[in-house]
């Protein structure tokens, strides 16, 4: 979905899940900043922490725990 239409989703419904964060989003996208996570990454495994691909398994978990807990409406 192109960002205008997301936004215009997110402003038109006052009462979703998003709409404390609706009144910050800007009129035209901004580009990402860039961080190099690799000194955390190497600490954390050096730690003993592992980190779940982000794959479409762990989108689904995601979206079916915050779906369960009434932040999502489930269709659309």
């Amino acid at each position: 979905m192109p960002y205008h239409r997301w936004r215009e989703r997110m402003l038109a419904d006052p009462a979703g899940p998003f709409a404390p964060l609706a009144f910050s989003l800007p009129e035209h996208p901004r580009p990402h900043p860039r961080f190099d996570c690799s000194r955390t990454w190497a600490a954390a495994a050096g730690a003993g922490v592992g980190f779940p691909p982000a794959d479409e398994r762990m989108l689904r978990r995601h979206l079916d725990f915050l779906t369960g807990a009434g932040a999502l409406s489930g269709s659309g």
